[in-house]
């Protein structure tokens, strides 16, 4: 499952409990959270919301992947870190996020257990809290789900204003410009992952807002051609965000020398578009060697 849960909190009174509640009722084994917080209030007291819905859903890990800090980040064109700051919060940050009913596992050493790794793709010269200046990670991990012990990523590609109509006109050039960005993290993904996932022919699972919809290059042109990755496609083909057309929140999958069978929808309910401007993405995977055997549901 695939969820940006922004949304929810950007005026910081949203309901952690209604997008536990989302993800609860669906009961991924694997969940992304992209635009997931933590913070810690004048009393020391932390929020954490990846092992909130980690506890909400069992025995899951839960790791954050910080993209933006209010200790390092501070900027006062970002209206979160002025809230945080005057909700006398110690700090606040932003970034994606993996829930997983399996263990994470070391990248290089199987047999030990590990903590997910907090990649940056897109650093711009200088953060002026605003979206398009916004830095953009990858958080990579390996999890025991064997005998595949596939790769797991969870990312969020940029955005900028004025890409996209809606209370107001598109604002020329701005489409163009956020489609170039993108293409470039996701080369940088690409690169990151070639020689290691990639060329090895391992399994891969590739989770987030890619704030791009089909045919965009940086997915049917990066990711689906040069990287060899397959776009799974939800039915029926909702739209994940209001000021899109069509899905902009995506599962991908690197099968590697495995067969896989799959379905992919979006979770459409009163609920899900209380808790989110988002719609979540699910997908049920059956795996299957090449020769046969084995087989994980």
């Amino acid at each position: 499952m695939t969820y940006n849960i922004g949304g929810g909190r950007k005026n910081f009174d949203a309901k952690i409990d209604d997008l536990i509640e989302v993800v609860s009722e669906i009961r991924p084994d694997l969940l992304g959270l992209q635009e997931a917080w933590e913070s810690i209030d004048g009393d020391g007291y932390s929020v954490l919301v990846a092992q909130a819905m980690a506890k909400a859903l069992g025995d899951f890990q839960a790791c954050f992947g910080p993209t933006i800090s209010m200790r390092e980040d501070f900027h006062v064109a970002k209206k979160a870190f002025i809230e945080a700051i005057f909700k006398d919060m110690q700090e606040w940050q932003l970034g994606n996020a993996l829930v997983s009913r399996w263990d994470f596992l070391r990248l290089g050493q199987l047999e030990r257990n590990g903590t997910p790794v907090n990649i940056p793709l897109y650093r711009p010269t200088s953060y002026r809290g605003t979206r398009d200046t916004d830095p953009r990670n990858v958080l990579i991990t390996r999890i025991g789900c064997g005998p595949i012990n596939p790769y797991v990523m969870v990312t969020h590609l940029t955005t900028i204003l004025g890409e996209r109509r809606g209370a107001i006109p598109a604002l020329q050039g701005k489409t163009e410009e956020a489609r170039q960005i993108r293409w470039r993290q996701a080369q940088a993904l690409l690169d990151l992952i070639q020689t290691h996932i990639l060329d090895q022919g391992h399994f891969a699972i590739l989770l987030g807002d890619f704030n791009a919809t089909a045919g965009e290059p940086c997915l049917e042109n990066v990711l689906e051609r040069d990287g060899r990755f397959m776009r799974l496609v939800p039915v029926p083909h909702l739209a994940t965000h209001p000021k899109a057309a069509t899905p902009i929140d995506h599962i991908l999958i690197f099968p590697g020398a495995w067969i896989v069978e799959s379905r992919c929808w979006v979770v459409d309910s009163p609920l899900a578009r209380r808790a989110s401007d988002h719609l979540p993405v699910i997908a049920d995977l059956r795996i299957t060697a090449r020769n046969g055997s084995p087989q994980i549901g």
